[in-house]
């Protein structure tokens, strides 16, 4: 269970973050130089680091538990009226207590993703341009950091 709570919010992140951007965003040269990789690396474990990252991160969790194994069609989307449309269908999926909780808190998921991205807009040039192999070594050094933090969060509740 835990495995897959990470799974989902980092497809949440990952997924909300390509259609959020996909379509302002020009066609770039995928593979960074090794001096790129290093500072994409280090700054990607600064922005880690930072409160709105863990408010993020802490957010998606909660979110992930309350959807139950739910899965919005446009979590990523600003739209409280589409996401209220799909709650109001699918409410008893869910563990939120009403349509109006629901839709508060993904919109605040939307809402806190918006703000790591534009803080941290240097983080997702080099990522976007980064090599599969590339992106494994930027993200290497937190993903035992993640893990560790989604089972710490788990095991509170």
């Amino acid at each position: 269970m835990k495995y897959c709570l990470f799974l989902l919010s980092l497809f949440l992140f990952s997924s909300a973050y390509s259609q959020v951007k996909n379509d302002s965003l020009p066609p770039v040269k995928k593979d960074l130089t090794a001096e790129e990789c290093k500072i994409a690396a280090k700054r990607y474990a600064e922005m880690t680091d930072t409160e709105t990252y863990k408010q993020f991160t802490s957010h998606t969790i909660k979110m992930v538990k309350m959807l139950h194994g739910a899965t919005p069609p446009d979590l990523h989307i600003s739209d409280k009226e589409a996401v209220r449309t799909w709650l109001t269908t699918n409410i008893a999926q869910t563990d939120f207590a009403s349509v109006d909780e629901g839709v508060e808190m993904i919109h605040d998921q939307y809402v806190l993703m918006e703000k790591v991205y534009s803080e941290n807009a240097d983080v997702y040039t080099y990522m976007r341009r980064a090599t599969r192999r590339q992106l494994g070594q930027i993200t290497a050094a937190h993903k035992q950091d993640a893990f560790d933090r989604l089972y710490e969060e788990s095991d509170k509740q």
